[in-house]
């Protein structure tokens, strides 16, 4: 009777740990088929991505030239926001690092400033935002501010004040010190990611403007393209602090 009642026992362990490992099993491959099925999703937008920005890049170039320097800049900039991101686990991306990330060639002591609260855009969001930089920062190097030496440029960023939330980030690039600014004849690809991707891709708004004593931008996007942390930490934060100028910024040196 003792040895009956150890046998089955000893099956009951057993069968009981075989169907743990069989649910442990299907729970990975199902988790293996969410990750293949994410990374196939992300593979094909890279290439989508890198597909239509060749292609653009080669409808707005005047020399076969231009058109590698253009490319060139446009894919190291999307990989080094790739980088990041797989650094980061795609949990999202600083502000700071994109702003230091796109500047850094052209950085030096006094010719740029970067300051703004802590906050970590989302995957896409940081994408599109690195786009926009880069383009920034290249129409910068060749015709505005960082083509000078006493040039400058001013990326910050901060919540307006709408009354006891924050629905809106906003970024304002802005230059000085460079040369004589005017509106260019025909609006190029780089003129038609810094107009068009945030409103497009994060449903955000755009104000560029060619002002005669250095280019300006300021960018809108929605607060859903922020990690909610981050958020959540702004909206607890005293109000006065989400001025521009004051209390809550955050220098970052070169």
């Amino acid at each position: 009777m003792l040895l009956t009642a150890l046998l089955a026992f000893i099956l009951a362990a057993l069968f009981s740990e075989r169907r743990h490992n069989e649910a442990v099993l299907t729970q990975s491959k199902e988790r293996l088929q969410l990750v293949v099925a994410e990374l196939d999703h992300r593979v094909k937008k890279v290439l989508a991505t890198v597909s239509a920005v060749a292609a653009n890049t080669l409808a707005a170039s005047r020399s076969m030239e231009q058109f590698v320097s253009g490319l060139d800049g446009r894919l190291r900039s999307m990989a080094s926001t790739h980088e990041l991101l797989s650094q980061k686990r795609w949990r999202g991306l600083t502000l700071a690092d994109l702003a230091q990330q796109e500047l850094a060639p052209y950085r030096m002591s006094n010719n740029s400033e970067i300051n703004g609260p802590e906050v970590r855009l989302t995957a896409e969001a940081g994408q599109a935002v690195a786009m926009v930089l880069h383009e920034l920062t290249t129409n910068a190097a060749k015709h505005g501010a960082l083509s000078r030496r006493e040039g400058r440029v001013s990326v910050r960023w901060y919540w307006p004040l709408n009354g006891n939330a924050h629905d809106r980030l906003v970024i304002e690039w802005m230059e000085s010190g460079g040369p004589s600014v005017k509106a260019p004849s025909r609006s190029g690809f780089g003129t038609s990611v810094i107009e068009d991707l945030i409103p497009y891709e994060l449903g955000g708004t755009v104000d560029l403007a060619f002002a005669c004593d250095g280019l300006r931008c300021r960018l809108e996007i929605p607060s859903d393209c922020v990690n909610r942390d981050i958020l959540l930490a702004a909206n607890l934060k005293d109000l006065s602090s989400a001025r521009p100028g004051r209390g809550g910024l955050i220098s970052y040196g070169p």
